[in-house]
Formats: C-alpha cells, structure tokens, sequence
C-alpha cells in the first residue's frame, strides 16, 4: 500500500520511540524501502538526540569549567587576605613590643610615669612630636612623643619639682633631634599669684607673651631647642612691671633644669637682666 510521506513522517518519532502499534510500524518500514526522502529524514531524526547529547555535554563541561575558576579566584583572594591580616597581626605585635602606638595619648601612656592617678595638666604639638604635662604626688613629669610614619613613640620624659612657689613650671622639655635636625623645646608655667597678667620668654627673635590667670597653665613651645639661660623668662603684672624671672636661687657649679625656679624680682636680680 502507498502512503503518503507527511503521513508516514507523522509516524516516524513514534517508531523511533518504539510507541507506535506494529501495523503502523510495518507502514513505515515499507514505504521508507521505497522512498529515499523518508529514509533520510528518518536518519537525520536518529542522530539528532545525539547531537542534542553532545551540545548539552559541552554545555555542561562549559558551566563546570566557569564554575571551578570562580572558586579558584575565590581561594585566592581568601588566602590573600587571611595573608594580609596575620602580616598585620605581626607587624602590629611587633609595633607595640618597640613601644610604638597608634596615637600620641597612647605613646605617652606607655611611660612609666604616668599612671591613673597622674593629672593632665595640658599637652602641645610642635611638629612631628607632641608633649605631654603631666602632675603626680611627688613630681610634675613631661613626656615627649614623637610621630613617624603613622605611629607614635614615647621618646623620653623628665620631670620638674614640686614648689609652694606663686609661678611655678610644671614641667619641662628641650631635645634636638639628632637624626632630622628638628628640635623642640616646650615649657610650662602656672602661676597663683593674682598680680601676674602676662608672661614673656624665648630669644630675641622667638620671644613669645602669653597670658596667664589664677590656676591656669600657660605653654609655651617652640620647634628648636633653647637652653634655659636664653629664655629670659619673666612674669609681668598688668601695668607692665615685673615680678617673678625664671632661674636659680643660688648659683651652682652645676646647672640642673629640675632646681629652676619663678624667683620674685629685686632691683638687684632684675637690674642682672
């Protein structure tokens, strides 16, 4: 019997899937004897699925392959950065066993002179370093930091007595910096005396006048170390007269910054300067 091929195409997935009855099985076997179209048709039908294979195979190799260079990329960047914290970790350690801290609060905390019960009497910032004053039971403690490259160091300290003196310093610090030539030098002074208003001190050329109330701190800070005999410091009172200049009480074969003193002025001390 002769079919026709839209007929029997219509039949030819059903017998690929081996779901079509055996007369209509036995249609197609026949009719594709005699036509070649169909019979072609028919071949290009079997391989199909295996092309369709293949393409889903690759596809699937393709998605495997993205997907193992992402979690390589994702390993990567993990071990960098657990790298990069643990060198922090080191570098940090290593950092505060050399004294070094994040601020100068923290540098100066390092000092063994300074503890909870240690009063901040004021602090200044002169260049690449930074003072603190500080007041303890026995003494009045200075200490100095320094910055570099983002961290702070407590780079020394000092001290100044405790007076029942009307202008007192309390504290003290003058230091060239032997590597980068920058010096500083920073003094403070408080006074109790209502008489004084103001107070003058430094060289010629960075003489410096501050003015000063009961109780108050005054700091005076300069970027260079000044020896104390250059400072000429004075106190003056509100008309201009001067009352107290910075020295000693005796004169001494050997000079120690911690016996300076606010000496009350006489005609005689006065008239020296």
């Amino acid at each position: 019997m002769k079919y026709d091929c839209e007929l029997i195409r219509d039949l030819l997935p059903l017998v690929q899937d081996d779901m079509a009855s055996p007369a209509s099985q036995a249609a197609a076997a026949e009719h594709m004897e005699s036509c070649e179209a169909c019979r072609v048709w028919y071949e290009g039908m079997k391989r199909e699925p295996e092309a369709n294979r293949e393409n889903e195979g690759t596809e699937a190799t393709d998605h495997y392959k993205s997907l193992a260079r992402r979690l390589r990329l994702r390993k990567t960047l993990t071990l960098t950065g657990l790298a990069c914290i643990v060198s922090l970790v080191l570098i940090t350690s290593f950092a505060y066993t050399q004294g070094l801290r994040f601020s100068a609060e923290q540098a100066a905390g390092t000092s063994r002179y300074v503890d909870e019960q240690s009063t901040l009497l004021g602090e200044v910032e002169v260049g690449a370093y930074k003072v603190f004053f500080y007041e303890n039971e026995d003494k009045y403690r200075t200490v100095l930091t320094k910055e570099s490259f983002g961290l702070w160091k407590n780079s020394s300290s000092s001290w100044a007595n405790k007076t029942e003196d009307q202008v007192k310093l309390v504290g003290w610090s003058s230091m060239t910096d032997r590597t980068g030539g920058q010096g500083v030098t920073a003094i403070p002074v408080q006074s109790l005396d209502p008489q004084v208003a103001y107070i003058e001190m430094g060289p010629d050329k960075e003489r410096q006048r501050l003015e000063l109330a009961v109780g108050e701190t005054a700091i005076f800070a300069w970027d260079s170390s000044i020896r104390w005999n250059d400072l000429n410091g004075i106190a003056y009172s509100g008309d201009g007269k001067p009352l107290y200049k910075l020295g000693y009480e005796a004169a001494n074969h050997s000079i120690r910054t911690d016996e300076l003193r606010w000496l009350a002025v006489t005609p005689a001390n006065h008239a020296s300067h």
